[in-house]
């Protein structure tokens, strides 16, 4: 009996000293396999909708997203992750010792989109506002046959009743700004040209006739978000500034422009001779913002208009009429012709741009290596050239996805995964009419091509974060597409 107790210890007490630095060294994220001792890794999968199965090599994995599948050694897998009444999303990632590959914004496809009604047909063209919570619907030519929507609210409410004074005038071009509750309406009635401002409140608009305020056709009309009574025109390459509530016009308070913006109180704009500047809102205390006027008249000079966008103190965009984006950052000059529009994501620190048949990002973000940050030169990355009639695009989900308008069709591309872009077709959409994107509540309103009705479809269905614990650990750069495109240029060119 002493005998069997001794083989019995001394079996345990191997067993321990066998087992536990095995068990202390797993909790580490470290296995032991014939090769030797491995470090792993791990991927933290996050989906909208939640609840998505995961396979892993083909083999299925208990947990559903979101959830973390540890203890994987360093290799590259095929993920698939599929979800009844979607389409499967599958990428190969890859996994690398003591690193998490983190996917947290899978966006799962709808295997047939839930298209809800906002406005009953008869409607055949979005007018799209600058990320506001309104935009304008078309029903026929006049200015009556225009109808605000409010998607906070899905409410409607005509923009001028019918049989009012102009009612029956024929519009000629809008004027809206980032954020702003109110229009400039430009309208043809009996050949004369009339602008009408327009307060937009549900089912009680102010209109205000405004044409005495301009000598001569405007080129543009901006005001800040915050003051929307006071107007700044671009008249004859001149900008004057008009007071809506007194009627008041201090005319031209700068001369010799090609192009403005404003913002923080500053009125930023190209003068004649290329200088890039800045001004107060009295047109005084001017400010070149590019100290090389070489690189200035390089820039801008050859430009005959300019559409300026500002979007920082620091950070600036333009647009001349060939379609040339430049910056005010390096190289200055990203793309020289046929830009027709651009978004900026301020989260991500990054742009998308689009011609007629090509979308593109540019990074402007700095890259950290341990405490030192250093920012590559920015290029444009074309990520879609397959384009026949490219006229809208969106940031979706933090940046992690584009939403765009090709012609007649609308496609969503995943931009932070690991391996090609995902793109896909979601919707057909009324020929020469616009859409519209709320980052706000993640809708898409857009005009049914079979019904003519105002229709939207829920793009993101839920919010989603990343679980507090995971940001702890130290995360993997994602070596997504652009890094890996942008990367092969440096090297070709070094």
């Amino acid at each position: 009996m002493e005998k069997l107790r001794k083989i019995i210890f001394y079996t345990l007490s191997i067993g321990y000293l066998i087992f536990c630095p095995l068990l202390l060294l797993y909790s580490f994220g470290v296995i032991l396999k014939p090769e030797g001792i491995i470090k792993t890794g791990l991927i933290y999968l996050a989906t909208l909708p939640s609840g998505a199965e995961i396979s892993i090599n083909g083999k299925i994995q208990k947990e559903v997203t979101p959830t973390v599948v540890r203890d994987l050694s360093p290799a590259e897998y095929f993920v698939r992750v599929s979800k009844n009444g979607f389409l499967p999303w599958s990428q190969v990632l890859p996994v690398e010792e003591e690193k998490a590959t983190v996917l947290d914004k899978i966006l799962l496809i709808p295997e047939e989109w839930d298209k809800e009604s906002f406005l009953a047909g008869g409607n055949n063209q979005v007018v799209p506002f600058s990320e506001n919570t309104i935009f304008m619907i078309r029903t026929g030519p006049e200015i009556s046959d225009i109808v605000v929507c409010d998607y906070r609210a899905k409410s409607s409410w005509p923009l001028i009743k019918k049989g009012t004074e102009f009612s029956e005038a024929t519009v000629n071009r809008y004027y809206s700004v980032k954020g702003s509750l109110s229009v400039v309406v430009s309208v043809k009635s009996r050949e004369e040209i009339k602008y009408f401002w327009i307060q937009l409140v549900p089912e009680n608009n102010t209109v205000k006739e405004i044409t005495s305020l301009f000598r001569s056709s405007p080129s543009d009309i901006k005001w800040e978000e915050g003051n929307n009574s006071v107007l700044f025109s671009l008249e004859e390459q001149t900008i004057s500034k008009l007071d809506i509530s007194t009627g008041a016009v201090y005319p031209d308070i700068i001369k010799g422009v090609k192009g403005f913006g404003l913002y923080g109180g500053k009125i930023y704009y190209i003068d004649t001779g290329g200088r890039c500047l800045t001004a107060d809102l009295t047109g005084k205390e001017r400010t070149d913002l590019i100290k090389d006027k070489e690189l200035q008249q390089n820039l801008f000079e050859k430009a005959e208009t300019i559409s300026f966008e500002v979007y920082s103190d620091t950070f600036f965009t333009i647009i001349d009429n060939k379609g040339k984006l430049i910056a005010n950052k390096s190289p200055y000059t990203f793309v020289q012709k046929g830009v027709i529009g651009s978004k900026y994501c301020e989260l991500l620190d990054r742009m998308v741009v689009w011609t007629k048949e090509k979308l593109g990002i540019i990074d402007f973000s700095k890259e950290e290596t341990g405490k030192v940050s250093f920012e590559k030169e920015p290029k444009v990355i074309w990520i879609y050239t397959e384009g026949r009639n490219i006229d809208q695009g969106y940031w979706v989900y933090q940046g992690s996805h584009i939403l765009f308008k090709d012609g007649k069709k609308v496609y969503l591309m995943d931009v932070e995964g690991y391996g090609d872009f995902d793109t896909r077709k979601i919707l057909g959409v009324q020929e020469k009419s616009g859409i519209i994107y709320s980052g706000e509540t993640g809708e898409l309103y857009f005009i049914d091509p079979e019904s003519s009705s105002l229709m939207f479809v829920d793009i993101i269905p839920e919010a989603g974060t990343l679980p507090k614990y995971l940001k702890e650990i130290k995360k993997q750069k994602k070596r997504n597409k652009i890094n890996e495109i942008w990367n092969t240029n440096l090297q070709e060119t070094d």
